[in-house]
């Protein structure tokens, strides 16, 4: 079974497994397994662009769980070996840079909540 998933997650069997998806009045959101790589892709419903990547431009891995119109939920996934890969310090004010480091294993789960930039 191990061995058919790793095909599937690889591109081997099927080029993309979607993982998730979600949406907003603004956005359209994916997250699909491509190449043994997590892709999240954005579309604007108005300017009709879409955006694809594996990380933010501040490097952090995305794991949305719900959508808002202001925000998305997240969560830091027991799989990944480090709180830096889902939230970097360039996310965060000081007060939440103290929070960050006091964050054990024993913490999970751990929530993250991402806001949209407001746009002019």
């Amino acid at each position: 079974m191990m061995n058919f998933y790793n095909k599937v997650i690889s591109s081997e069997i099927i080029n993309y497994l979607f993982i998730q998806q979600g949406a907003n009045s603004k956005y359209y959101f994916s997250q699909v397994y491509r190449k043994n790589a997590i892709m999240n892709i954005f579309f604007d419903r108005k300017n009709k662009n879409s955006f694809v990547f594996e990380k933010t431009t501040e490097n952090a891995k995305f794991f949305p769980l719900c959508w808002t119109e202001d925000y998305v939920l997240g969560i830091h996934p027991e799989m990944e070996s480090s709180v830096e890969n889902t939230i970097p310090d360039a996310l965060l004010d000081n007060n939440n840079k103290i929070k960050k480091n006091i964050i054990s294993e024993f913490d999970n789960p751990i929530l993250i909540k991402y806001c949209f930039k407001k746009t002019m």
